[in-house]
């Protein structure tokens, strides 16, 4: 649940905070269970009535240190003046009566910053330097000298100042005179010299070295030039026209459609005869090719489906992971894709392989849907339960795309004590403070071969009503574009709400694709000085990026 329920409950000294109330002076009053956490009420020794929470003054017993703030020795005016004689530093503004009162003070090297009186006391009492600026400045310095010692001793001369860990620092190699760059975090993670970086390459270089190392290839031109990560327009022997990054070309000598057309690529092969059967004597063109209308005049690339059924105006683009990933594919080729098929008035819909591998029931529902040829039960004939954890993720798990999810509750609709359809609701996935206490609709899925008309409208009622009970001010649902035009969000009453659309990306290794939040950078990641992208190449992962997410929200 969203809003916990609180429970008082009346309980006496127990468990690790009963040692607090052995020493003298301290008398138990009462306790109570509120929402998980026990809240102690008592006097301390001053006479004061405090209540505070139970782990606080388990924590007081292991460090020695008194329960209540009251207890504690408050620093007085008179011992805010002594330690900023100790410390050397002139008070600017700000009352000093209260340990907890802020003050802006400016130490002897003329820096400014606001602190509290408790602070300045405990640094004078521990012989600490109160600035923070110089107390770092003092670490860097040390730091940077041990640093500059290093490279010497290893041959090499720095050349630049040192700032701190991460700033990059010319130096020279004295055997040879050669230049490089370095930062103290390289320096110490186990880097010692780093391969100059060569001359941005011009078309002109891309076109020698495409010779060079696929002779037997046309090179056509560039699309995009960005140095040596270019997008590049190549034909192969047997004609076929596409693209490619131009560092990546090293990586493999076959044409991508030669993969497809001599039989290699038995996936997409699979996934075209499935979507034969679906419309039988229907039209299904593969591999089809259009110029978009709205670049014609500019003599533009050619849009190539993978699957294409005309009488819908439905195209399926079905992407193999690795061939799809980063290596071969810009972050917004997909969205392109989808934007130029929008313009053209065809509908495009983007599968990933393993989707295809793992849930092909799923795939055909929503091809199937696209084409009406789903069995209609109206929504008025189910009734509508609360499920339980289990049925939600059972069923989340059969007829989602993207499985089952963490929810707080979950509705569904029955039809002939059958679930057909499910709407669950669940925490945030972005904490945003614009939406607290909001609510994210999580999943919304019907069984495969049905279309329930009016069961997304009947879900989201009781939805709502759920939530206006239970004090949340809206909901909040995020649109795949790859599957979805975000048609039922509208019609339900959401606002959309996406000022600019970014391709999202997935980790994939093999056949398997991961969410890229499962692969957040640990501590030892952090010190190696590299990029999220360099780890996850190094550990064989590479990025495929999706058609990006549209964000939905009602307010009540």
């Amino acid at each position: 649940m969203l809003s916990p329920i609180l429970m008082e409950i009346r309980i006496g000294p127990q468990g690790a905070w009963k040692a607090f109330f052995d020493r003298p002076g301290y008398n138990f009053i009462s306790a109570e269970r509120v929402s998980g956490m026990i809240w102690v009420s008592f006097i301390c020794p001053n006479g004061t009535a405090n209540r505070m929470r139970a782990s606080i003054l388990v924590n007081s017993v292991k460090k020695g240190t008194p329960g209540c703030d009251c207890c504690f020795v408050s620093p007085t005016s008179a011992n805010y003046i002594e330690a900023l004689e100790r410390l050397g530093i002139a008070h600017l503004h700000g009352k000093s009566t209260r340990k907890t009162d802020r003050v802006r003070v400016r130490c002897q090297n003329s820096h400014e910053w606001e602190t509290t009186v408790v602070s300045l006391c405990l640094s004078a009492k521990n012989g600490k330097a109160g600035c923070p600026q110089c107390r770092d400045e003092k670490h860097s310095s040390d730091a940077g000298h041990i640093f500059f010692q290093e490279l010497q001793a290893a041959g090499y001369e720095p050349l630049d100042p040192y700032v701190d860990a991460r700033t990059t620092i010319r130096i020279r190699r004295v055997a040879d005179g050669a230049l490089n760059k370095m930062t103290r975090l390289m320096w110490t993670s186990g880097k010692r010299w780093l391969q100059p970086a060569s001359r941005p390459k011009t078309p002109e270089d891309l076109r020698d070295e495409f010779k060079l190392i696929r002779p037997d290839f046309e090179f056509l031109g560039v699309v995009e030039y960005r140095g040596c990560r270019s997008l590049v327009r190549i034909r192969c022997p047997k004609g076929h026209e596409y693209e490619a990054l131009s560092h990546n070309l090293r990586h493999t000598d076959k044409c991508l459609h030669c993969i497809d057309f001599n039989g290699q690529s038995k996936q997409e092969q699979d996934f075209y005869e499935e979507v034969l059967k679906i419309f039988p004597g229907k039209e299904i063109l593969r591999h089809w090719d259009q110029y978009p209308n709205s670049f014609k005049k500019m003599g533009a690339r050619k849009l190539n489906f993978d699957v294409y059924i005309p009488h819908l105006k439905l195209a399926v683009e079905y992407c193999g992971l690795y061939y799809h990933s980063d290596l071969f594919k810009l972050p917004f080729a997909h969205l392109r894709k989808l934007q130029l098929a929008e313009q053209n008035g065809i509908r495009l819909i983007t599968i990933f392989s393993d989707e295809w591998l793992n849930n092909r029931e799923i795939v055909l529902n929503k091809i199937q849907a696209a084409g009406g040829l789903l069995k209609k039960i109206y929504a008025r004939s189910c009734s509508l339960v609360q499920l339980t954890k289990e049925e939600s993720r059972a069923f989340f798990s059969t007829y989602h795309l993207q499985g089952a999810s963490p929810q707080s509750i979950t509705f569904g609709l029955k039809y002939e004590d059958e679930i057909i359809g499910a709407m669950s609701l669940g925490h945030l996935t972005r904490n945003v403070e614009k939406y607290k206490n909001w609510i994210e609709l999580k999943r919304l899925a019907f069984k495969s071969g049905i279309a329930v008309t009016g069961g997304s409208g009947r879900l989201l009622s009781i939805c709502e009503q759920w939530a206006k009970e239970h004090k949340i001010l809206g909901i909040i649902s995020y649109c795949d574009l790859r599957y979805s035009q975000g048609k039922v969000y509208e019609i339900l009453g959401f606002k959309n709400e996406t000022t600019r659309i970014k391709p999202h990306y997935h980790y994939m290794r093999g056949i398997t694709r991961w969410n890229a939040q499962t692969f957040k950078k640990t501590a030892t990641d952090r010190l190696s000085g590299k990029t999220e992208r360099e780890l996850m190449r190094e550990r064989g992962f590479q990025r495929i990026y999706d058609c990006g997410h549209l964000r939905y929200v009602k307010q009540f």
